[in-house]
């Protein structure tokens, strides 16, 4: 005599184990290359203040109340900047790429920078505009530790990984590795407050 198993079985997908990881709403893990990103924009932001701190000092130590912004200054800010951002582009790209490839960019590239190392040959002394040095300095010192500080209340304040079934655990970093995350993470600052004192120190005029 045939019996009925008392269990239904449900042949549609609300039963699924996808359908029920998705009915948790657990946080999930960041999209691969996500911390890469975070971490190129930040530098980016720093390495920008930086080098506006660096312009902002001189007439800071020379006691003008002006800061001459040349042409060859916002040429090579703006160099910077959009090299910055082609950074993830670029690389996975030249990773793939073929060797006849690689040839011809590094023959084309020449030509496309000389357009503007022309211009800040001949005409990068041309003064666009001036600004007052403090407030820019001040901004600039801004760009500058903001990078850092986010980086570290990331890290520190970050959840725990998650981790698939089966795997192990990542090691707990150990002291070494944790110093040397703090020194790369504060490695322009450093080189900032460094900078901005010798330019006063070792100024001419003073």
């Amino acid at each position: 005599m045939m019996t009925s198993n008392p269990i239904d079985h449900d042949s549609s997908d609300s039963g699924s184990a996808q359908h029920y990881a998705a009915a948790l709403d657990l946080p999930t893990l960041p999209p691969a290359g996500a911390a890469a990103r975070v971490t190129l924009v930040t530098s980016g932001i720093g390495a920008i203040g930086l080098v506006v701190l660096a312009q902002a000092s001189f007439p800071l130590a020379a006691g003008d109340e002006t800061l001459v912004v040349r042409l060859w200054m916002l040429i090579s800010l703006a160099g910077m900047v959009v090299t910055i951002a082609l950074i993830p582009r670029v690389i996975p790209w030249i990773v793939r790429a073929r060797r006849f490839r690689l040839w011809l960019v590094a023959c084309g590239l020449p030509f496309v920078c000389w357009g503007p190392f022309a211009l800040i040959v001949y005409q990068g002394q041309l003064i666009l505009f001036t600004l007052p040095p403090v407030p820019i300095a001040i901004g600039a010192a801004v760009l500058l530790l903001a990078p850092p500080i986010f980086n570290q209340v990331r890290h520190t304040f970050q959840d725990d990984p998650i981790i698939e079934p089966g795997g192990d655990p990542e090691p707990r970093p150990t002291r070494v590795s944790r110093v040397l995350y703090v020194g790369a993470n504060w490695i322009m600052v450093v080189y900032g407050a460094i900078s901005f004192v010798l330019t006063f120190a070792l100024y001419p005029s003073n």
